[in-house]
């Protein structure tokens, strides 16, 4: 199997939490061991492209795409696409 690049990992990440998941759900989703996927959340939410949401209901806060995060997702997806000939 192939590894995936860092711009990979970050895709997936921000695809899987477009909806708002905990830490956790996104870390499986996105098929990461906690070690690479809390280096990659750190960056991410760092940086303004994933924010925490507070939910008084739910003791585990849930994590979603902000909108810089999903520009960022569609530029990745556009660079995938034209590197792998689609466009």
């Amino acid at each position: 199997m192939e590894r995936r690049s860092e711009s990979e990992i970050i895709a997936d990440i921000l695809f899987e939490a477009l909806e708002g998941l905990t830490k956790t759900k996104i870390l499986h989703r996105a098929n990461l061991n906690i070690k690479s996927f809390s280096r990659y959340f750190q960056i991410l939410e760092d940086r303004g492209l994933i924010e925490r949401l507070e939910d008084p209901a739910n003791r585990h806060p849930k994590f979603k795409t902000t909108e810089k995060g999903r520009n960022l997702l569609q530029k990745l997806s556009e660079v995938k696409e034209v590197i792998k000939g689609r466009k």
